[in-house]
């Protein structure tokens, strides 16, 4: 997971820097809400103003396997997924999608944004 940290840094950084301007051109992308908070305009920006030149990657990850698929993603393909997701759980104790991994999902994503 440490390579997820330093993507989500990485990311964090060239937003602040300003990818726009990095790369050489602007974007007057608008988001759908008028009241989307800055952090979400930013990262509009970032996607739109990468869009044909980079391809991020995600994987789901369920509550109850943490990373599992992301890591193995990582190992098969030789580069760690740019976006981890998963989702709060939603079944009973022994489910991989199990509501009580819920505790250690909000624990993990702390450790991870840190």
């Amino acid at each position: 997971m440490q390579f997820h940290r330093k993507i989500f840094w990485l990311s964090l950084t060239f937003l602040y820097l300003g990818s726009s301007s990095l790369l050489g051109f602007e974007s007057d992308v608008k988001p759908i809400s008028p009241n989307a908070s800055p952090e979400a305009q930013a990262l509009l920006k970032f996607i739109y103003n990468i869009s044909g030149y980079y391809t991020l990657t995600g994987q789901h990850n369920y509550p109850n396997t943490k990373s599992r698929n992301s890591q193995f993603a990582a190992t098969y393909i030789g580069k760690a997924p740019v976006i981890f997701s998963t989702d709060w759980g939603f079944a009973k104790d022994g489910d991989k999608d199990s509501y009580l991994a819920r505790p250690d999902i909000v624990f993990d994503l702390d450790v991870e944004c840190r």
